[in-house]
């Protein structure tokens, strides 16, 4: 059975100049690594400041395994998390594997200092 998860605008740090949207399984995927860039103004249980919780974690990649399923958790359109966090010098890496209301997808995100992107979508995980 095949649930629909919703349309926005494809968002990987900022909006596209020519406002493309993005559905599906890739859709959430983005929406979650945006749940990464922190808090949101109108919403202060949605976010997780992923670079702040780097630099008080002091490379203890469970806790932010951790932080990291739960934040995913809290949007009802997942029903399951595991993540894998690593750290490749000075960026880290956090391999996803959802399985959404629509099936199952991976992803990784990739933070450093500045930036935090979503790479290596799959649809099946």
């Amino acid at each position: 059975m095949t649930t629909e998860l919703g349309t926005d605008f494809y968002c990987d740090g900022d909006i596209t100049p020519g406002l493309d949207v993005v559905s599906g399984r890739l859709g959430l995927a983005l929406a979650l690594t945006r749940r990464l860039w922190g808090e949101i103004f109108y919403d202060p249980n949605y976010g997780l400041d992923i670079r702040e919780l780097i630099n008080s974690c002091q490379g203890e990649t469970w806790e932010i395994e951790s932080e990291v399923r739960s934040e995913f958790l809290k949007d009802e359109r997942v029903e399951s998390v595991q993540c894998r966090a690593e750290f490749i010098g000075e960026t880290l890496n956090i391999h996803c594997v959802v399985d959404s209301v629509d099936g199952p997808f991976s992803f990784v995100v990739g933070v450093d200092a500045l930036d935090i992107q979503m790479y290596d979508f799959a649809e099946a995980a």
